[in-house]
């Protein structure tokens, strides 16, 4: 009786810790073409990071639409020369001020912005809660070098 129940839990057990191995090896060799095209992808990424384009005005104002929230809204937009200038109402809730709203859009719209070239100043008026307006060479770099404006320094032109 036992011979006979372990003839039965045997090629069971074997078969579901053969389903479990070959779909191990199908996810390893899965698990290496995503780190090699995840290593592809680094490269390029690196490689764009460095290699800054030139943004045009299209690009602006979509750069700017993507990085304002679904209530807030771009009221006017301008290029001059070097200069990129906005109005944008934001709206506050959910515990957030139309002020700490102001200095995440901005955070946000020139972190995406210092990632192009073809600009020198950002200049964004917040409907209702004041103006912040940076150069490019008072961009900062963080830890992974990416340029950003520092949100103590936006908090000081918005207050």
């Amino acid at each position: 009786m036992i011979k006979r129940k372990l003839a039965l839990v045997i090629p069971v057990f074997a078969a579901f810790a053969l389903y479990g191995c070959s779909d191990d090896a199908e996810n390893t060799s899965k698990d290496k073409a995503t780190v090699q095209s995840e290593d592809t992808s680094t490269e390029t990424t690196n490689e764009v990071t460095k290699q800054k384009v030139k943004v045009t005005k299209e690009n602006e104002k979509t750069i700017i639409d993507d990085n304002i929230g679904f209530d807030d809204e771009l009221i006017d937009y301008k290029r001059t020369e070097n200069e990129i200038k906005a109005t944008v109402k934001v709206v506050g809730g959910n515990g957030l001020s139309t002020q700490d709203v102001a200095e995440s859009r901005y955070s946000s719209i020139s972190d995406a912005l210092l990632q192009k070239d073809g600009w020198d100043t950002l200049t964004i008026k917040f409907e209702d809660v004041g103006t912040v307006s940076f150069n490019r060479d008072q961009a900062e770099e963080n830890e992974i070098g990416l340029p950003y404006f520092p949100i103590a320094e936006i908090m000081k032109q918005l207050k």
